[in-house]
């Protein structure tokens, strides 16, 4: 753990991404990557000369009336960090784009939103190098950007959604 740790520090500060009294929302989904960043983010903030923020947030997509709430708000109560949660009915918005198109760009676009209405000036997500290909295709066709596979991505909810990103490229 202490490896992932270091690589994802070192991440952060080769690309000179975290400032001073950053406040960054972390999108939490409650798998392995999003739990992993919240555990690695609450790490280096404890040992970190820089202060900033953490909270999270989780959007509920409805695709199943068994979502983890409680769950959620258990892991980030241990971490002592906030916890946000907001229900997207995003069955009843698939149309001919099929639920992952649609699921990916309504998230994406809540996300953004809660931060700048929280007012986030950074928001974070995890992605396993297997979500590489996925996330790549999808994002050119709601964000307009490519890039490479990021084990994080911090963008600015500012304007347009992904007009100013930092992109970490480092994958753990």
């Amino acid at each position: 753990m202490e490896k992932e740790l270091s690589k994802t520090w070192r991440v952060l500060i080769e690309f000179d991404i975290l400032k001073k009294w950053d406040r960054i929302l972390i999108g939490l989904s409650g798998g392995k990557d999003s739990m992993f960043l919240v555990y690695a983010l609450t790490e280096i903030k404890k040992r970190s000369p820089i202060p900033f923020d953490l909270t999270c947030f989780t959007v509920n997509p409805m695709f199943s009336c068994a979502f983890p709430k409680k769950e959620l708000e258990d892991f980030c109560s241990s971490f002592n960090i906030p916890f946000y949660t907001e229900d997207l009915n995003i069955p009843s918005a698939i149309k001919d784009e099929g639920p992952c198109y649609t699921c990916f760009y309504f998230r994406w676009a809540t996300l953004n939103r809660k931060a700048k209405e929280l007012g986030f000036n950074k928001v974070a997500l995890a992605h396993h190098g297997d979500d590489a290909a996925e996330t790549f295709f999808h994002e050119p066709r709601n964000i307009g950007t490519a890039f490479n596979a990021p084990l994080v991505h911090l963008s600015f909810p500012h304007g347009t959604y992904g007009d100013k990103a930092t992109y970490l490229l480092q994958g753990i």
